[in-house]
């Protein structure tokens, strides 16, 4: 959650600017460790039907969607430039520069077509929760190797970047 202060613009304009975030990814860490745990119960999950577990799966990754800033962006992706409120589209484009955002979508889509391999191949389909763990790690090891070699600009620019986009390029999976 993104917390805001309005300020006045030098053009007489109100503007309201990113003054802190609050992160809620534990909730979602744990999830995905209960989920982890689960496959203790290997024996007695075995008697609960394919359906069932895809159910399962499909409603948390609907839920992991539906406020993520990756789906959101990428929808974006469609529209007109002439349809976007540059108040509110226009200040993504310029807190990450192209390549540098498409670095990030490469490795999302990456994890996520890595992912729907392993849940489709029948002999890893028992063990593909787990491997979520492993490519978060992995995508965030991409990401703060991106970091630290100065591929966004200066240390301020980016701790602005991160804290505007809400550490959501981290985990956005």
């Amino acid at each position: 959650m993104t917390l805001y202060t309005t300020r006045k613009a030098p053009d007489g304009s109100t503007v309201e600017e990113p003054e802190r975030v609050i992160e809620t990814r534990l909730t979602g860490f744990g999830v995905h460790a209960g989920v982890l745990a689960s496959s203790l119960a290997l024996p007695l999950l075995s008697v609960v039907p394919l359906p069932v577990v895809s159910g399962v799966f499909l409603h948390l990754g609907r839920r992991v969607v539906a406020g993520n800033l990756f789906v959101e962006r990428c929808k974006k992706l469609w529209l007109e430039k002439g349809t976007l409120d540059p108040r509110v589209d226009g200040a993504e484009r310029e807190m990450v520069a192209l390549g540098r955002w498409a670095v990030f979508r490469f490795t999302a889509a990456a994890c996520l077509l890595g992912l729907l391999a392993l849940r489709c191949n029948p002999s890893t389909a028992l063990v593909f929760p787990s491997v979520i763990g492993v490519l978060m790690l992995v995508r965030v090891k991409l990401t703060t190797r991106g970091l630290r070699f100065g591929a966004f600009g200066t240390q301020q620019q980016q701790d602005l970047r991160l804290g505007a986009l809400g550490l959501r390029v981290f985990l956005s999976v």
